[in-house]
């Protein structure tokens, strides 16, 4: 009986050679169905029940299976005239209500597609070969009838390829391989999947600044034309090189035009509804970062390559291809979504649609922190090295790069820096009264099984998933980064009441998952099993054209300490930037270390024969920064800032180092002032 994790599948970029079985991927549900007789239960992909949600996928169970097993499987709902599967209606069914989910399941009927056996009657089937659990299932499913399927499956590659042209219109969402001779492995990420590659060509109406400088673009603003004659907007393109954001600023002068007659003439909108606007807005997750919207004449197009599409728009950044000069603007409106299959995706759904609060304050992609989550519990899952990387790389493949910094920041358990300063800290007592409040379940009651399990992230997961109600996965990283910020900034009298309030409203919305690693993150307790050099692998595997340019961000962090600073500079400039980062005041170098030996002699011959030599101090080891506007912090070796700690150094470097900016490395020591002598550590 539940619960019991999928097997999940890794992304790569192309069909698999070898005893692999090719099947379809569906785009539904996630499901583990587990019967015992009269007794079924659906258990998603996080292993939270759905059974209420889908009766009439219950009754189907007892009709079509066998008496007792446990079978993985999707939940689809097919559109009304059974041509493709609809996401939309899929997600509805998922309601509070007893009586909507009875007359949901009668106008939008579910339907199970499976495609692996894990037990049947008492026998475990996960430890057999795939080929054998296939063989059994057909054998099992010989008789089967709708709303039950089996899913279709192949050894030929070819064929398999096929599918993933072919199907797509069909609502399924790529391919994925099984190996012949691989056991079922809950919760690991072992079958690989082929997802399709998708391009559109966008109308570009407007344009974003960069941070770096008043002549840099940051962004391109996207647009489709719908079959009314709106221009809707549908994204943002955002990764470039920094010389190319130069190039791209100059070429699109003679285009920039005002709002006045603009399709994206969202001042005036405003304005008919009594607000007043400006022309701009700041973001809300820096509300000192200026995002005005400089408009354009859309007369260009640009073809993109996009992966998803959440609603009406790019789920994530978009990816510059091409200019398409030979294509007009006005004749880019459903014909321009190019998919692997002739069935269009019709952009006319967005007809009367205004920009949205993500569109003005230009969020641009976003990331679910359920992906972040289950990363984390795979790295947790896995030792070997390769796979820790390939996992992470996954991760940064899903993240727009405007999100780079903080997700690789997240990685590390941090939310800024070491030297930042900027601690979370909270004890266990004060988190468990936050996973209390959202499990409803008395303080007490949360510390007694943390002790149980070992784990207050543990136990947070267990009494949510008991808890009653569905937990949705609608968190967003910025959302969770922004609110751990809060947590840490709040000082001083009630920081208690302010610290507990951040964590329960991040945990009233996680799902189950998600509460294991917030809480971690909170305490600090995320413990990974990656370092680094982990993080900064996936990072060159992904950005920098393989793994062999990691000693290049390597350095780039050793002289910056800051692990979000070369994932932007990466992002933003590719590894030529990264290249060009240099050393400076208010960012401590990690220190260079010195190796023991046992002698001077020894010392000489490693060293070629002559060497500078100094004494080595019993202290404690700093770096003092002086930045270009006065300021003085001093730094440990393990990046700990302690100029409060030693007031009166600060003060004799304030009084004796000559030049404005500056970084001196030494040793902090104690001495007698009454001999001069140097006193024991």
């Amino acid at each position: 009986m539940p619960p019991v994790a999928p097997m999940l599948a890794k992304p790569v970029a192309e069909l698999p050679e070898g005893a692999f079985s090719f099947e379809p991927k569906w785009d539904g549900f996630r499901t583990i169905v587990f019967r015992d007789g009269p007794e079924v239960e659906l258990g998603s992909r996080n292993e939270r029940p759905l059974t209420r949600y889908f009766p009439e996928l219950v009754a189907a169970v007892k009709q079509h299976l066998p008496a007792r097993c446990v079978i993985d499987w999707e939940i689809v709902v097919p559109d009304a005239a059974g041509r493709r599967l609809d996401w939309d209606a899929l997600l509805l069914r998922i309601h509070p209500a007893a009586s909507r989910v009875a007359l949901l399941a009668e106008q939008t009927p579910a339907r199970l597609v499976v495609f692996d056996l894990l037990a049947l009657g008492d026998v475990d089937w996960t430890g057999q070969p795939f080929h054998r659990r296939r063989a059994e299932l057909e054998r099992a499913l010989a008789r089967v009838r709708p709303p039950v399927h089996l899913t279709r499956a192949t050894t030929d590659r070819e064929l398999a390829g096929q599918w993933l042209d072919r199907f797509e219109g069909a609502g399924l969402d790529g391919v994925v391989a099984k190996r012949l001779d691989g056991v079922y492995e809950p919760d690991r990420r072992v079958w690989l999947k082929v997802k399709h590659a998708r391009t559109a060509d966008c109308v570009v109406g407007g344009y974003r600044l960069h941070k770096r400088g008043p002549e840099l673009i940051g962004s391109l603003l996207l647009g489709l034309y719908t079959q009314d004659g709106e221009l809707a907007s549908v994204g943002v393109i955002g990764a470039f090189p920094m010389e190319r954001r130069r190039e791209l600023f100059a070429e699109l002068q003679p285009l920039v035009t005002g709002f006045q007659g603009h399709p994206w003439d969202w001042g005036a909108w405003q304005e008919a509804e009594g607000r007043s606007w400006r022309g701009s807005v700041s973001s809300r997750w820096n509300p000192g970062k200026e995002l005005s919207v400089i408009p354009l004449r859309p007369e260009r197009v640009v073809e993109v390559r996009y992966d998803h599409l959440d609603g009406r728009r790019f789920r994530h950044t978009a990816q510059f291809v091409r200019w398409r000069p030979d294509r007009d603007p006005a004749r880019a409106p459903t014909t321009s979504w190019r998919r692997s299959s002739t069935t269009t995706w019709p952009i006319s759904c967005v007809h009367g649609r205004r920009p949205g609060r993500a569109e003005l304050s230009g969020q641009g992609g976003r990331v679910r922190y359920e992906i972040v989550a289950e990363t984390y519990r795979d790295l947790e899952g896995s030792s070997a090295r390769l796979e820790l990387i390939e996992r992470l790389a996954g991760l940064v493949r899903q993240t727009p790069v405007e999100l780079l910094p903080t997700v690789a920041l997240l990685c590390q358990g941090q939310i800024a820096p070491d030297f930042a300063g900027v601690e979370l800290g909270l004890a266990e007592r004060l988190a468990a009264r936050a996973v209390a409040t959202a499990a409803e379940v008395p303080p007490e009651q949360v510390l007694a099984l943390a002790r149980e399990v070992g784990d207050l992230g543990l136990a947070a997961e267990q009494l949510l998933e008991a808890a009653p109600g569905p937990r949705p996965a609608t968190l967003d990283v910025r959302v969770v980064f922004d609110t751990l910020h809060e947590v840490a900034a709040a000082q001083g009298e009630g920081s208690q009441g302010r610290k507990l309030a951040g964590l329960g409203r991040l945990l009233q919305q996680a799902t189950p998952l998600e509460a294991r690693y917030l809480v971690r993150t909170c305490t600090g307790s995320l413990r990974l099993g990656i370092g680094t050099a982990t993080i900064l692998d996936a990072l060159a595997e992904v950005h920098a054209g393989g793994r062999k340019a990691r000693p290049v961000l390597e350095r780039a962090y050793n002289i910056c300490s800051d692990l979000g600073l070369v994932a932007a500079t990466l992002a933003e400039g590719g590894l030529a930037e990264v290249e060009q980062m240099q050393v400076r005041a208010g960012n401590p170098v990690r220190p260079m270390l010195a190796q023991r030996l046992s002698s001077t002699a020894e010392i000489l011959a490693k060293l070629g024969g002559s060497c500078a030599a100094e004494y080595k101090y019993d202290g404690i080891r700093v770096q003092a920064h002086r930045t270009a506007d006065g300021a003085l912090e001093l730094y440990t070796r393990r990046l700990d800032r302690v100029s409060t700690q030693f007031p009166e150094v600060v003060k004799l470097l304030r009084q004796h180092m000559g030049p404005r900016e500056a970084i001196l490395e030494g040793e902090v020591v104690a001495f007698d002032p009454a001999s001069g002598e140097l006193r024991p550590f």
